[in-house]
């Protein structure tokens, strides 16, 4: 079963996975919060996630629970 944004939206966490220019995968832990159809993130904004989204726009975003399990179903590109 794929996951809805409101499934995204409650979890506490989420794992990001944002994406090189060669393609490769760097998941990363976030917290996050709805706000109503969107979802905030709080970060550095000279972090590595956001230089990775302003040069590859995608990215995924399963939830991510405490001990360190992601859900195996994306929800949504960025």
């Amino acid at each position: 079963m794929a996951l809805t944004f409101a499934d995204v939206a409650k979890a506490e966490y989420i794992l990001l996975t944002t994406y090189t220019l060669d393609g490769r995968a760097k998941p990363t832990a976030i917290w996050a919060a709805p706000d109503g159809d969107r979802l905030l993130v709080i970060t550095q904004c000279k972090s590595w996630k956001v230089k990775r989204i302003r040069n590859t726009p995608r990215g995924t975003v399963p939830i991510w629970y405490r001990r360190g399990k992601a859900q195996i179903t994306a929800v949504a590109e960025t």
